[in-house]
């Protein structure tokens, strides 16, 4: 589900959430220090950089998955595929993400 908000609802959101927590400022940031090789390429900095969005939009229980599955990550042979793989599949069967099947009419 793409959530359209204006830029000055984004911003009050983003000060909420730095108010509760901090990192919220700097989810995409440590996902590059944490989950990247040389793989990775502007795919993988829009999709740190979306999911730094949808936890600033939908919070605590997105910020949660993000966490989860980057700590699972970690211990894969592959963790830039296992987490971005991964991640898109949690938070889409949590209602967050769209796969676009929803156009597919089936």
């Amino acid at each position: 589900m793409a959530e359209q908000i204006s830029p000055e609802e984004f911003a009050a959101l983003l000060a909420q959430r730095v108010e509760q927590d901090p990192k919220y400022a700097n989810i995409s940031k440590r996902l590059r220090e944490l989950i990247w090789n040389s793989e990775c390429n502007d795919l993988n900095i829009k999709l740190y950089d979306r999911l730094q969005r949808e936890a600033i939009i939908h919070g605590p229980d997105v910020y949660r998955a993000i966490r989860s599955v980057a700590a699972s990550a970690l211990t894969k042979s592959n963790p830039v595929r296992y987490f971005a793989a991964s991640i898109t599949r949690r938070l889409n069967e949590m209602g967050y993400l769209s796969d676009g099947s929803e156009d597919l009419n089936l």
